[in-house]
């Protein structure tokens, strides 16, 4: 799973004028960083699924073992279900979709926030996200991000905005 702007953005339904959306976009990343990921799973046999129903950019060729499904013609619902429930492990980001802890498959979050959202059984490991003070030109430390209440589940617009995703 890679949360992107799609997630969001509706394919059918642009979004609003007033960019109601925009404030969760700090949320997002890009698919091209879990590249060095799936590529090493692959070339130690592991086959990888990129997961998803809405996704911004399709995923390059990158190996044999690793296949968009996210953008396959055999993508469904009961699919989703079925990957889920018989995989090794999953990797990615929160998720609505995640139904890891109810087949009680292990999971690595990446990239996550809100902080709060780390970790939900007993056989998950995370990664919190790199938030960037675009106004200081630096990466937030810990008691930074957690001045900015990125330990909860929401961000108010305006420190949204003093804030960049980068990596």
């Amino acid at each position: 799973f890679v949360r992107d702007k799609a997630f969001t953005d509706d394919p059918v339904v642009p979004r609003p004028r007033d960019d109601s959306w925009s404030y969760n976009d700090f949320r997002d990343f890009s698919v091209d960083s879990c590249i060095p990921a799936a590529r090493h799973l692959a070339d130690q046999g592991l086959w990888v699924l990129r997961m998803g129903v809405h996704v911004e950019t399709p995923l390059e060729d990158i190996h044999p073992r690793v296949i968009d499904y996210a953008n396959s013609k055999h993508w469904s619902d009961f699919a989703d279900i079925y990957l889920h429930a018989h995989c090794k492990f999953l990797v990615g980001s929160a998720s609505p979709i995640n139904m890891s802890a109810i087949f009680d498959v292990p999971y690595v979050f990446t990239n996550i926030v809100p902080m709060g959202d780390s970790g939900r059984a007993d056989n998950t490991l995370f990664i919190l996200k790199k938030y960037w003070h675009e106004e200081e030109n630096r990466f937030l430390t810990f008691p930074e991000a957690m001045a900015f209440d990125l330990d909860g589940d929401y961000l108010s617009r305006e420190k949204g905005k003093k804030l960049a995703t980068k990596g």
